[in-house]
């Protein structure tokens, strides 16, 4: 993981790879759909509150300064990411098309930097190794993950 996180991309797809992917980590392994879904109406004060589209869960994450950097670089007027266009068939094609994007990316960067295959889900599944790791139950990192 630190060689990922070490990682300079030189293009803008390894930067959005590497930027959706640090998001999704840094916010309990957010899936793709919840994080195409936010927007500004989801920031309060220093916190992301969103209901998780799968379970209708709602939750709330403090946001850190890493994850506020990589807010303010995407921000638009509505979503926090351009990932739903208004020009594609539906926004589940969006997400699609969007997550493809970005695993193509972050393939690259694992090939560069010598790591297995990773995807956008890896992200959750990091988080919550992570999370064990570390000595949290698995009942909390469960209800972390929605």
């Amino acid at each position: 993981m630190k060689r990922f996180i070490d990682y300079i991309p030189v293009n803008k797809g390894e930067t959005i790879a590497k930027d959706i992917f640090m998001f999704s980590l840094l916010t309990r392994g957010i899936n793709i759909a919840d994080i195409a879904f936010l927007r500004i109406a989801n920031l309060v004060g220093d916190k992301i509150v969103y209901k998780r589209a799968k379970t209708s869960t709602v939750f709330t994450i403090t946001i850190t300064n890493e994850i506020q950097l990589i807010i303010d670089k995407y921000k638009g007027e509505s979503y926090l990411f351009p990932i739903i266009k208004s020009h594609h068939k539906s926004t589940k094609y969006s997400i699609r098309l969007f997550t493809k994007y970005v695993n193509k990316y972050l393939q690259v960067i694992a090939d560069k930097i010598n790591i297995p295959r990773i995807t956008t889900y890896y992200a959750r599944y990091t988080f919550s190794a992570m999370a064990r790791d570390i000595g949290i139950s698995i009942e909390l990192i469960s209800q972390a993950l929605g």
